[in-house]
């Protein structure tokens, strides 16, 4: 049998698997937790301060420190805040052995999810099945920490996108010059809405066009308004004929939100989602200096916070008073995206694939039928999944009433492992 060997961080304490015996508090539904010969790992003042300097002094050393980084964001660049109010949403537990003791491939062998977590170094991992916990893990977090989500923010935008949609105040069918007339004479003028929703948009794009060689966002390091930085940029095919992810493609839907309310799209996100689904906390998001709000994958917010969004999409977790995401929004996702955007794509570079280099666009052997909404796919029974760079996802499936959300600080399988835990049979 394979030896299985355990990856480690430079300041990060060996992981252990983290026992999810949790007693509810009085205050907020907070749980308590027993932990199974697990230390958190605490930084002391010395060890942050040198992971301060080394993050302004070189770029490289970030990833380092990726975990420090991704727990206190805040530190580092400037933030503004979603805030929380109201009730929290209670959470219940029905904690299941099987979940746990379900067996899943790692390293040549099939070993316990509770072990799988453990050892690909998971920050935090949670799965809700009618809207229940039934099983949870904190490995490198507390349950109250607030752990940066990168990409999985794209979900939220493409959501506000369609919560406008049926407010009639968005026409997907309308080109980004209607709503952002600074751009009608850019190449982005002529595409629809909808193929930026859904990354079809054929513009070409980079991630130097948010960060400089600091890794600090540069909206307004050369010009006066971040909409400058998109007037020289250029299309490399036609809207709609192929899917290209491009993170400026939330970053240009983000400011069409703001063109139509008068304020952030993360305003929209605090008033009408985050203030309604019974957050435990508040989540947070990066400005540039210019006080430009970052809309491609700034997001921090608690894991149970992140499954609580997930929950508005399933049948258990809409019951009024969180019925926030319409049938319409679900069965839009799930049936009316362009599958033949998908069949002419060439191979995608994207670590969700079983093969990034082929045009089969496999996951686990299986095509996905469409990609819509900023999500990375959407399969063939409706379910859909949004992924972070550094292992965060959250996965939905509406049907089977499920909810599978984690959080991680280096690049891992989740992709897989939320598929695979959604067709187990576990959750029939």
């Amino acid at each position: 049998m394979t030896k299985i060997v355990k990856p480690t961080y430079l300041f990060l304490l060996t992981l252990l698997l983290f026992a999810c015996q949790g007693v509810e508090n009085e205050t907020e539904n907070e749980q308590i937790f027993t932990p199974k010969d697990y230390v958190p790992k605490k930084y002391t003042l010395n060890e942050a301060h040198e992971i301060h300097e080394k993050f302004h002094e070189d770029k490289k050393s970030r990833n380092e420190f990726s975990h420090y980084l991704d727990l206190h964001r805040s530190e580092f660049m400037p933030h503004g805040m979603i805030n929380r109010t109201g009730p929290v949403r209670e959470l219940k537990y029905n904690l299941r052995e099987d979940v746990a003791n379900h067996r899943v491939p790692f390293d040549g062998q099939d070993v316990a999810l509770s072990d799988y977590i453990d050892y690909i170094n998971s920050d935090g991992f949670i799965i809700l099945h009618k809207g229940e916990i039934v099983f949870e893990a904190y490995n490198g977090m507390k349950h109250y920490e607030k752990h940066h989500i990168y990409s999985c923010t794209k979900f939220f935008i493409g959501t506000t996108i369609l919560m406008l949609e049926e407010e009639g105040l968005i026409n997907l069918e309308n080109t980004v010059a209607y709503y952002l007339p600074e751009l009608a004479e850019t190449a982005w003028g002529m595409v629809p809405i909808k193929d930026v929703l859904d990354m079809s948009s054929g513009m070409a794009g980079s991630m130097e066009f948010f960060w400089n060689d600091k890794g600090w966002p540069r909206f307004d390091e050369l010009q006066s308004s971040p909409y400058d930085r998109l007037k020289d940029m250029k299309a490399n095919r036609n809207p709609g004929e192929v899917y290209r992810y491009n993170d400026v493609n939330p970053q240009v839907l983000g400011w069409i939100i703001e063109s139509v309310t008068g304020y952030s799209a993360f305003e929209y996100v605090q008033n009408r989602i985050w203030q309604k689904m019974g957050a435990e906390g508040d989540a947070q998001y990066l400005l540039s200096s210019g006080y430009n709000a970052v809309y491609m994958g700034t997001m921090s917010c608690t894991l149970r916070d992140l499954a609580r969004f997930g929950l508005l999409f399933t049948p258990s977790g809409k019951d009024s008073p969180y019925d926030i995401i319409s049938d319409r929004i679900i069965k839009k996702i799930q049936n009316e995206g362009r599958s033949e955007i998908l069949e002419n794509t060439g191979p995608i570079g994207l670590p969700i694939y079983d093969d990034p280099t082929s045009d089969d666009h496999l996951i686990l052997g299986e095509a996905p039928h469409h990609i819509s909404n900023q999500l990375d796919f959407v399969m063939n029974d409706g379910d859909f999944m949004k992924c972070g760079a550094m292992g965060q996802g959250l996965y939905i499936s509406p049907d089977k009433d499920l909810v599978i959300a984690f959080m991680a600080s280096e690049r891992t399988p989740y992709h897989a492992i939320g598929r695979r835990l959604a067709i187990s049979g576990l959750f029939e």
